[in-house]
Formats: C-alpha cells, structure tokens, sequence
C-alpha cells in the first residue's frame, strides 16, 4: 500500500497532518512574534489579506509567480502544494503487510542531483518516517530540509491512509529553478490532514487540513497559525472554506482572526484549474476593535470590504 498517493487538489498543494492519529509531536513550536497586534481597519491592510486568502498564485511550486514583490503568500495553498511534493516523493515507500514492525532505512538519489534518506517503522495499520532532503533537485524545484511523517487509519477499501501528519523538523527550503526563488518553511510547522472522502480512483476528495505554518521568501515573512480549512476537489474544481485561524500580514507584525461567526461553507472558495483567484466565494475576518474585513470573489474578481467600526456596516471598498 502506498504511505501517501493522495492528489491533494486539481492545483496540487500543501502541507498536512494527522488530527485524528493522536500525534501530539505535530503539535506547533514556532515562535510568533509576541509584539504582533491586532491589524487597523484600513483598505491597504484589507488588501494584504485579501492577498493571503484569495489567491492562488498559481500555487503548483514549479511557478511561484507570487514571490517576487507580493505582499503576501496564500500559505494554505502552499503548504497544500509542498505536502503534494513530499507526497509524490515516498510514494513508492511501502510498509510490508507482513511484518508486524517493518523497519524502514533507506535512501535513494533524486532525478538531477542529490538525494533523500527514508528511516522509521510501520506496518499495515500505520507508521511513522523522516525524511532528510540534501540537494533534491527534481529538475523543477531544488529541495533541503527535514520532515516527520505520520500515517494512520487505514482504508481498506481506498487502500490509503486516512489520517495524515507532516512537521518540519527543520527549516525547509524549496527553490525554484526557473526564477531562482525561494521559499523557506520554518522549522516546528506543521499540518493535518484527515481525510473525510475518496473519490472513485481511491484519491482524496475531501478532507480537513489544519496547520500553524511560518515561512519567508527572502523579503517578507507570513505566518497562519492554528488554521483549520476544508477542502473539496470535483469537476475540475477546488473549493475552500476556513473555520478557525490566525493570519498575519506586514511581515508578522499583524494579523486578524478568521470570523468564527461567519459560516464560510456556504460560500466557500471556488477555484477552478490554472486560475490564481477564486471564481466565487466569501470569507471574514475580525480586526482592530472588533472591526471587519470582507473578501468577496465573484466573476473572476475578488473586493475587499472593511467595517471600520464592527456594526456590519462596510463604508470602505476598494470599488469606492
């Protein structure tokens, strides 16, 4: 059986982990800024989370359009397409059914250079694997860095684990080697992944990622912290709905909550193949004194609205 052949999205993405398998080792150790306040209800702090939370960005990693001067990074996606990566990249691990505690230590050499080492043990109910990334280079991005894998409930039927846990253990780079840039993923981030569906060719379908993630491109730094999203993949469409969460913007210094009061399900975001926004959906997040901002996809076009005084009245858009 495979450790991980899940397609994680159309746009392929990210990073997850394993609520349901009782990992506590995924739990976050990154170090947030202590200072970070809550953001003001301006339009140009509106913008830089509507930069975080609606956009794809062309999130498959080969591209990285978005880091070059952007001011932020979609870091559900990313993680999204960098747990894709990892995925791909043990795929042909397997865990023998046969041994009760099949011990793994292998390593093997990636397509254009470098190589990634294997070590962990398992067997047909679940396991747990580090990987150690030294100069992978897959011909598309260039990889270093370490992460702790943990898979649990098992499917029969899907023959694939439902329950998906992935922490970095060190700091993680992915360079893209068509522009030269890199993304770094810091150390103690991690994410969940459960798996609630499979589709019709044993793939995820649907599932709930959770994640407290921090990371850089060298200029800015982004941060979601004890995030929990939902996703659906059918027809050549991702949808995307947020439930709890942290989000920082200006470089951590500050951030908003997702609205707990708002139930983004019914409008969740929508993206359809090779899109880097959202077709449709809505999302809000609480600010400075209980203030608001709203992010509105709709005909290929995403607005932020701002209510600057939280009586769910928005008197700021960028439509003004």
């Amino acid at each position: 059986m495979n450790l991980f052949k899940l397609s994680l999205v159309t746009v392929s993405f990210l990073l997850v982990g394993c609520g349901g398998g009782g990992n506590s080792s995924t739990g976050s150790s990154i170090n947030f800024p202590s200072d970070a306040t809550v953001a003001e209800p301006t339009l140009e702090n509106g913008k830089k989370v509507e930069d975080a939370v609606a956009s794809n960005q062309n999130s498959d990693l080969p591209s990285l359009n978005s880091v070059n001067n952007s001011v932020s990074l979609n870091s559900a996606l990313l993680t999204k397409d960098i747990s894709n990566n990892l995925s791909q990249s043990i795929k042909s691990l397997k865990f023998n059914s046969y041994s009760l505690n099949r011990t793994i230590d292998e390593q093997e050499n990636c397509s254009n250079g470098g190589n990634i080492s294997y070590t962990g043990s398992g067997d047909e109910r679940g396991g747990t694997i580090t990987l150690n990334l030294n100069q992978c280079n897959n011909g598309q991005q260039l990889l270093n860095g370490s992460v702790y894998v943990s898979v649990s409930n098992y499917d029969e039927e899907a023959d694939d684990f439902k329950d998906i846990s992935m922490k970095f253990t060190s700091d993680y780079t992915v360079k893209n080697q068509y522009n030269n840039k890199t993304v770094t993923i810091s150390n103690g981030s991690y994410f969940n992944m459960n798996v609630i569906e499979f589709n019709n060719y044993d793939e995820a379908s649907k599932y709930k990622l959770s994640m407290s993630i921090k990371a850089s491109d060298g200029t800015n730094q982004y941060g979601l912290k004890d995030a929990i999203y939902y996703f659906q993949e059918e027809n050549s469409e991702t949808s995307m709905y947020q439930t709890a969460g942290r989000i920082y913007i200006n470089n951590l210094a500050s951030y908003v909550d997702y609205d707990t009061s708002y139930d983004m399900s019914q409008t969740p975001f929508v993206y359809r193949y090779g899109r880097k926004v959202p077709v449709r959906g809505e999302a809000r997040y609480i600010m400075e004194n209980n203030s608001k901002v709203k992010i509105v996809a709709e005909n290929n076009d995403v607005v932020t609205y701002i209510d600057s005084d939280g009586d769910g009245v928005y008197e700021l858009s960028e439509l003004d």
